[in-house]
């Protein structure tokens, strides 16, 4: 078969480097297969070739020797002798030769002295990921002229102070947030985000804090609002919400913190205190326990407060109390507003009160109740009523 091949041009001889290609993957004979792989113009056949050599000792001087660089790298792909390799990684004068037998190294004091010293940051980016020694992981971090290797080393840092002195002391920002995604140490986190650096390196450390105080810290003290916005919708923790509210200037992040609480004990607090002002009648709005709405109105003041408390009552017998005897008017007005089928103008008819009836008029366009409400014998009611009439009619 082999001479009539030869005769006819066909298999390994053929003219075309393709069809010898084909051919050498169904050949087995060793001798032909160095002769290819040795001496066959083309350098595709040759590889193919060269993959198929069972002679180890011919690989081996043909990684060593041969002057083709690509055909060198593919025999050292195929040794397995480590003296061999180790001379190849040290001594080749290409570096994808070397690299290539650098991969098959496990001398860790060899991948250490690549990793330190090679020239070629390609090498010694390889090694920085196979080493295990913290010093010298360290040091490269700290000292490689290449930044992808320094990158690479720092991927490897599990010092939390280490990996903080990179963050703010380089200015690679690949390499800082690298070492960003490497900090789990929630207070070192914390004080990258108060920094004055790029503000993408403070959202990853940002993501990445979980503890409620913290994030009220950096929202009491980071000036950026957008990211003390951003904080507050990372804290869950109700008394820190209650916190900021207290205590921030801000009346952005004031009423962010806010519309995150949905503690019952917290909008009581903030309704009892004064400093949070507007926020008051907004606790309210909240406020779905009814005893602590009744116990606002009975024991507060503020008129606008405890009418915002009545509009969240549900108890009728309350709310009928409220609505004939309380001492505001407006109080008495919601109230009865409230009271579940109540005709407004029926119940100020009777109302004991003339201001409340008087209020009533005011707001009134019922002629038939304000012409009745004119022959009132209180003189200010009936005042009041034909006064309303003159201004509807």
């Amino acid at each position: 078969m082999g001479l009539l091949e030869k005769i006819t041009k066909n298999g390994i001889y053929n003219k075309d480097p393709i069809k010898r290609e084909e051919a050498i993957n169904t050949l087995s004979d060793d001798e032909k297969l160095i002769h290819i792989g040795l001496n066959d113009e083309n350098l595709n056949v040759r590889i193919a070739a060269i993959n198929k050599i069972q002679s180890k000792d011919l690989l081996e001087k043909i990684s060593l020797f041969d002057p083709n660089s690509e055909i060198r790298k593919v025999a050292t792909e195929n040794i397995t002798n480590m003296d061999i390799i180790k001379k190849i990684a040290s001594q080749d004068y290409d570096d994808n030769v070397r690299l290539t037998a650098i991969k098959k190294i496990t001398d860790i004091n060899m991948l250490n002295d690549f990793a330190l010293n090679d020239k070629n940051p390609e090498i010694r980016l390889f090694a920085v990921n196979r080493i295990i020694n913290v010093e010298l992981i360290t040091n490269i971090a700290l000292n490689d002229k290449d930044y992808s290797v320094k990158i690479a080393a720092v991927n490897r840092v599990t010092n939390q102070d280490l990996l903080e002195y990179f963050v703010l002391n380089e200015n690679n920002k690949a390499l800082q947030l690298t070492a960003v995604d490497r900090i789990f140490d929630q207070k070192i986190l914390t004080n990258i985000v108060l920094q004055k650096i790029d503000d993408e390196i403070i959202y990853e450390a940002l993501d990445k804090i979980t503890d409620s105080e913290l994030l009220t810290y950096i929202v009491k003290n980071k000036k950026n609002t957008e990211i003390a916005l951003d904080a507050i919708y990372k804290i869950d923790n109700q008394c820190c919400l209650a916190e900021i509210v207290k205590t921030t200037p801000s009346e952005l992040l004031r009423d962010a913190a806010f519309e995150k609480i949905n503690d019952q004990e917290i909008f009581e607090y903030i309704v009892k205190r004064q400093e949070f002002g507007k926020l008051r009648c907004l606790a309210i709005e909240k406020i779905t326990n009814q005893e602590l709405l009744e116990d606002i109105i009975k024991n507060i003041d503020e008129e606008s407060l405890r009418i915002a408390a009545v509009k969240r009552i549900t108890n009728q017998d309350l709310l009928k109390k409220l609505a004939n005897d309380d001492r505001s008017i407006l109080v008495c007005y919601y109230a009865a507003m409230r009271l579940n089928g109540l005709n407004i103008h029926n119940f100020a008819r009777t109302h004991k009160s003339d201001l409340f009836k008087r209020y009533i008029i005011n707001i009134s366009l019922n002629i038939p109740f304000l012409e009745e409400m004119s022959q009132n014998t209180n003189i200010e009611v009936s005042k009041a009523a034909k006064n309303r009439l003159s201004k509807i009619i």
